[in-house]
């Protein structure tokens, strides 16, 4: 069973692996033989949001692997904040493919998975088939941008205080449900991941806080390290939509203002398998999970799924 009887990712699909000290609890489900597709969430949440997606990508033909993060889900949720930085999440990633004998695959990554998706396509771009990105593109842009971006990101810098965690759970959480009053999921997920002991932390403020610290992010793009560090997998692409998640104000603020693109080339689309299972009609359809729609071949997307 994939599905459940109240729509989740079933029990029954998940293992958890010790990587680096640490449990992660990984869903795994699709024949082995069949291209591999690694999927790395967002934050704060948890695998259950590619609940949507995974029946199709399994009907498609995909092996289909993803893990909750440190700190979300049922994966550990240690107290130590530099354990939740976007280098770490690479660390363990990798080190979870190595684990489970995964050779080569596709990676789908948005949000704080951007991070170890775009590492590992960068650092080992021999393993990476193909990269979907939904909404965040390659690092660099990121973290080398000016000060619109630094605007934009004003909630990364609040979250580096300690008044931040009593300041959104004050008053049953007001302000942390105005901040995803757009987010179906927030209830049923997200808030269920941050009432758990250090889950706030641990889901949401602990990667900004080790990963953005002021004090402790000193990246600068240079000469050497992108010699170090290719740039590209074999196949990449950046996928987006008009629908209401990666439009909301949080979203938008979170997209990096950089190029897309590499000396001037843009982005090749992957090339994943030809088959198309459209979602059908009586399926509820989670509003972030249209963005994908399903087809993943070359990926140009719209809210109703055209390309």
């Amino acid at each position: 069973m994939i599905i459940d009887e109240q729509g989740r990712l079933d029990a029954s699909n998940y293992t958890k692996y010790e990587v680096d000290g640490v449990n992660l609890s990984v869903f795994e489900a699709g024949d082995r033989a069949n291209p591999t597709l690694v999927m790395f969430h967002g934050a704060p949440h948890n695998t259950q949001e590619f609940r949507f997606n995974i029946p199709a990508l399994l009907d498609a033909g995909f092996h289909i692997v993803a893990a909750d993060h440190l700190g979300a889900g049922d994966s550990d949720r240690p107290m130590e904040v530099d354990l939740y930085s976007g280098e770490k999440d690479y660390e363990r990633a990798i080190a979870l493919m190595d684990k489970m004998g995964l050779d080569q695959f596709y990676i789908d990554c948005g949000d704080r998975g951007s991070l170890p998706g775009w590492m590992i396509a960068t650092r080992h771009p021999e393993r990476v088939l193909g990269i979907i990105s939904e909404n965040v593109t390659h690092l660099n842009g990121f973290f080398t941008s000016g000060i619109t971006q630094k605007r934009h990101s004003w909630y990364m810098w609040y979250f580096q205080f300690d008044v931040a965690k009593e300041a959104l759970a004050a008053d049953d959480w007001a302000l942390a449900r105005a901040f995803f009053d757009y987010h179906p999921d927030f209830q049923e997920f997200i808030l269920q991941d941050w009432l758990r002991p250090n889950g706030l932390e641990a889901s949401w403020l602990n990667w900004y806080r080790s990963t953005v610290h002021p004090d402790k992010h000193t990246h600068q793009a240079t000469g050497a390290d992108t010699e170090k560090r290719p740039q590209r997998a074999r196949r990449t692409v950046t996928a987006t939509s008009d629908d209401p998640i990666s439009t909301s104000p949080m979203a938008r603020s979170a997209r990096p203002i950089g190029k897309a693109s590499r000396r001037g080339r843009s982005l090749r689309p992957i090339r994943l398998p030809t088959r198309t299972v459209p979602a059908k009609p009586e399926t509820p359809i989670n509003r972030r999970s249209q963005a994908s729609s399903i087809a993943l071949t070359p990926v140009t997307c719209s809210r109703n799924g055209r390309r």
